[in-house]
């Protein structure tokens, strides 16, 4: 049986009033590694989402899902396709949280050999 959860409006959270300083929003760069599974992409991204939402007013964090291949559609360990705000070589911009989601095991990791340059 589902346990209830409470009414996302009666949480919600606004500080923006508190804050003094104004800041552009940290940006979070999920790299999707294929065959990437889906939860370790969506999940962190769905958490800062999360935050910004109970946070109220500006955005405090901005993702970005970016592919470790050539191309932006990436495949997850379910076969369905998952497409990417863009690749690793057609990201431009500051990096404030960097993370990097595959598979089960080294082994089964596909990226482009510029990618680890790319990463260090």
């Amino acid at each position: 049986m589902p346990v209830p959860q409470p009414a996302r409006q009666n949480i919600r959270r606004n500080h923006a009033d508190e804050r003094s300083v104004s800041r552009s929003a940290l940006r979070v760069v999920i790299v999707a590694v294929p065959p990437m599974r889906t939860l370790d992409v969506f999940g962190p991204a769905e958490v800062f989402g999360d935050a910004n939402w109970l946070r109220g007013g500006d955005p405090a964090y901005k993702v970005n899902i970016i592919s470790a291949c050539a191309d932006r559609v990436v495949s997850n360990h379910l076969g369905t396709p998952v497409h990417t705000d863009r690749t690793y070589r057609e990201y431009r911009g500051p990096i404030d949280t960097l993370l990097v989601a595959g598979c089960m095991g080294p082994r089964e990791l596909h990226y482009e050999p510029g990618f680890l340059d790319w990463l260090r």
